[in-house]
């Protein structure tokens, strides 16, 4: 993308003196990050830009108008947005070379206008939301991070970066987008869902940055040779790796023919499974695990160590240091919880916490000793650290269910310093009570028709938990039994509506071959009969639904049906030239039979006795009468032909493998303009008109289609099988957790399995 009408506003970097070679490669950074920026910020307001919107349609009145008028102002003021977040990027680079501590901050023009006062709340939300966001990301990437610390280091002709300092880093890459943020003059909701935005555009695309700049500075001969390459065994060098496998299985599938792609939609039942014991790890072998990744971390950088750097300030203390006493910590905590409870939408991370917990108690400390934590309880907080990191990556940020696991993050810390099996039990109860909220989350928070009652009933019982919580875990156990009730609840409501509309669904499909079956009877009946078209087109319509329904009653080898297919051949008789007329008796019955029939699929008793009238009785002098549209019986489930889907080999292929799919299939469907997809069920399928239903987790409709548009779909990329997956989200993140601290062991996971 061309960033060049956006770029280099100041000029800064072009007036900071920088040697040639130095200038040519920072001009080369900003032209990757001008376009990797500039991408992605476009994308994070256009989708800003649609929940402003999205959110005026939902409000009347004065709120439209307030939700209207801050559309217009960011489509008046997005475009100078991006420009100075750029300018603000180019000042980074141009001041490379300035001592650490002189180096221009991009929100430096903010703090110097702001007005004096002991505290602003929104600043103090922003700062919260600015440290978690830049903590996530500096975890997430930290060794290519560290890469780019050391590449830039040499461009600033001294040692490596900092990660709050370096170039492009998280840290100043917030303040950058704070900085150009006063540009658009937001209220305070909208600049916390602005930031939730720019996490997920920017930070949560910022590996591929991190990547194209490494590169770029290893192809210009800067340090060519650095990368980090963990210690493997050698007797496992020869092994074939887990990630190569599955590319090849990944490339194998992508050559399979079209009859057998499907299966590469569903999870793999044939695959092995992991026992339960197979992850887990004692405490003392996690600590142990921990150690070493500690002992790796501080060789690579004393800065690259995110989590683990909680008693670094103290290291050069002439006073000795003294474990703190448990009520010496559980004040603290118990002051944490009531913050978490009353901002509940600020929500720091672990290392937030630790690292204040840390400097409370150096404040408690005397020049004698200095209070800190116990080595066990440090190590058990990294630990649960980590498990978080690695958890929200799969809950969106902005998201009631993040808020939610925020807020138990002190308890958490309160269980794993006081219990030490939380990292051995699987149905810990605080394990067990992570598990139910992100379950409730990501099932009934996270979906279209989220109910703001089920939220405010989780908040009631986790406020109402972490406020009085003291670190017994029988507290944990009673708020998981409490919401495990309240999710019980609505799970039997969903399969009640579930239930009604898999019904609604098997009568439509009964209506829908009775209704062809008596359209196909009575096209039979008239094939070769020369008839008035008014008497075809009422026997084609309303008379076919009469058979329909008496078939829907009463079946279509029943006397009532032979009788309304008799009803409708003497019509025919009546309306037949070559006929020599029915009998006076026979038409006066014939009469009132068809006044019955009509009167049960909706006609008046004037306008029935009519009709009869205009089939029996026919004058050939009198103008044929028109026939009136009425709707149809059932008109909504008129059977759509199949015909009309000119499917491909593969296609057809997936149509004849979809019969077959499990009833209670999950699928993800990607809408048009859709950010992410949606989850819906299959609840029903029918194989003779291939009609299939889909379901949300409450059990309401949110598709119906064939299944020929649905292979469509599938073929096309718009909807894809949802891998089944039993596990919970912390229960993955406890398995990733432990497989990422064994890599950093001599032989990594390998050595562990044998």
């Amino acid at each position: 993308m061309d960033s060049s009408g956006s770029r280099h506003v100041s000029g800064g970097l072009h007036q900071a003196g920088l040697p040639v070679r130095v200038l040519a490669l920072c001009d080369g950074l900003l032209d990757l990050g001008s376009d990797f920026f500039e991408r992605q910020l476009h994308i994070a307001l256009n989708e800003f830009e649609d929940l402003l919107f999205k959110s005026a349609e939902h409000v009347r009145g004065e709120q439209q108008s307030e939700h209207f008028g801050s559309l217009r102002n960011l489509k008046r003021t997005r475009h100078d947005f991006i420009p100075q977040f750029l300018s603000s990027l180019e000042q980074q680079l141009a001041g490379i070379r300035q001592p650490a501590g002189r180096m221009p901050r991009a929100d430096a023009a903010v703090e110097i206008s702001a007005e004096l006062r002991l505290l602003d709340v929104d600043d103090f939300d922003l700062d919260q939301i600015q440290t978690n966001m830049a903590g996530r990301c500096e975890s997430q990437n930290s060794f290519e991070l560290f890469l780019l610390a050391q590449r830039l280091g040499v461009l600033a002709a001294g040692p490596a970066f900092s990660y709050e300092q370096v170039p492009f880093g998280p840290k100043r890459l917030c303040d950058s987008f704070r900085s150009a943020l006063a540009c658009l003059g937001l209220d305070p909701d909208g600049t916390r869902q602005i930031y939730h935005l720019f996490e997920r555009h920017v930070l949560g695309h910022y590996a591929e940055l991190l990547q194209a700049c490494n590169a770029f500075l290893a192809g210009k001969g800067v340090l060519p040779n650095l990368t980090y390459v963990p210690f493997r065994n050698p007797l496992l060098r020869h092994k074939r790796a887990a990630t190569a496998k599955a590319e090849e299985a990944v490339a194998g599938a992508a050559t399979e023919p079209a009859s057998a792609k499907i299966y590469t939609l569903f999870p793999n039942a044939d695959a092995p499974k992991k026992s339960a014991g197979h992850i887990e790890e004692s405490f003392s072998k996690l600590q142990h695990l921990l150690a070493r990744r500690k002992q790796l971390l501080n060789k690579l950088n004393s800065f690259s160590n995110t989590y683990l750097s909680g008693n670094a300030a103290g290291d050069g203390a002439e006073s000795p240091s003294v474990a703190a006493s448990d009520e010496q910590i559980g004040g603290i905590l118990d002051e944490f919880q009531r913050n978490a409870v009353s901002n509940p939408g600020v929500g720091a991370s672990i290392q937030h916490l630790k690292h204040d917990l840390i400097a409370r108690l150096r404040n408690q400390s005397t020049p004698d000793k200095e209070l800190t934590l116990d080595p066990e309880d440090s190590d058990a907080i990294d630990l649960v650290g980590l498990l978080m990191d690695d958890a929200m990556k799969s809950i969106n940020p902005g998201s009631p269910t993040a808020q939610l696991i925020a807020m138990m993050q002190t308890p958490l810390i309160r269980v794993v310093m006081r219990d030490k099996s939380f990292f051995s039990d699987r149905v810990h109860p605080a394990r067990q009570m992570l598990n139910i909220l992100a379950e409730a989350g990501f099932n009934w928070l996270e979906s279209g028709d989220a109910d703001d009652g089920l939220q405010g009933s989780l908040a009631g019982i986790v406020g109402s938990t972490v406020r009085d919580f003291d670190g017994d875990s029988r507290q944990l156990l009673a708020a998981y039994e409490e919401t495990n009730r309240l999710l019980q609840s609505l799970i039997k409501k969903a399969e009640a509506a579930e239930r009604r509309q898999i019904d609604v669904s098997k009568a439509k499909e009964k209506l829908r071959i009775a209704r062809d079956r008596a359209e196909k009877t009575m096209s039979g009946l008239m094939a070769e009969q020369d008839i008035p078209v008014y008497t075809k087109a009422m026997l084609n319509e309303a008379w076919a639904d009469v058979m329909a329904l008496t078939e829907l009653r009463n079946g279509a080898e029943s006397d009532d049906w032979r009788d309304q297919k008799k009803i409708a051949e003497n019509i025919i008789a009546a309306n037949t030239p070559a006929n020599d007329g029915l009998s006076n008796a026979l038409i006066e019955q014939l009469k009132l039979q068809i006044q019955q029939s009509l009167s049960l699929v909706g006609y008046h008793e004037e306008e029935a006795a009519k009709i009869a009238v205009n089939l029996i009785e026919r004058n050939a002098e009198a103008p044929e009468p028109v026939p009136h549209e009425k709707p149809r019986l059932g008109e909504s489930t008129r059977s759509v032909s199949t015909d009309i889907y000119d499917l491909d080999d593969e296609q057809k292929a997936l149509v004849d493998q979809l019969k077959d799919i499990p009833i209670g299939t999950w699928f993800e469907f990607l809408e048009p303009g859709a950010n992410r997809p949606s989850r819906a069920k299959l609840t029903w399928l029918s194989r003779i008109t291939h009609n299939v239903l889909f379901v949300n987790q409450r059990g309401h409709k949110t598709a119906e289609m064939l299944l020929e548009e649905l292979a469509v779909e599938i073929s096309e990329g718009r909807v894809w099988i949802q891998q089944e997956n039993k596990q919970g989200i912390f229960e993955r993140a406890f398995e990733n957790m432990i497989t990422s601290l064994r890599n950093f062991l001599p032989g990594g996971q390998d050595k562990n399995d044998d």
